[in-house]
């Protein structure tokens, strides 16, 4: 499963929700929406970024877990499910 993440110029991160509204980006990456191929996030995240000029988000698209991410700055290791 694949999410779009995003970053404003101030490097707030944002994930895409799917939602209607201003509901349409959340901060909590467990509220992101999932696509179920990389092709269609892609497709997603570029069409997001044609309006940038609008939203001021610039979207990547990206996997939806990552095993073993490290924590910055820690030797402490997590796991998301």
């Amino acid at each position: 499963m694949f999410i779009l993440r995003a970053l404003n110029a101030s490097g707030d991160e944002f994930f895409y929700t799917g939602r209607a509204g201003s509901g349409w980006v959340s901060p909590d990456r467990r509220d992101a929406f999932e696509f179920s191929t990389i092709e269609v996030a892609r497709v997603k995240a570029t069409r997001h970024n044609t309006f940038m000029g609008l939203h001021g988000l610039r979207f990547i698209a990206m996997a939806a877990k990552e095993e073993n991410m490290p924590v910055s700055g820690s030797n402490v290791t997590l796991r998301l499910r």
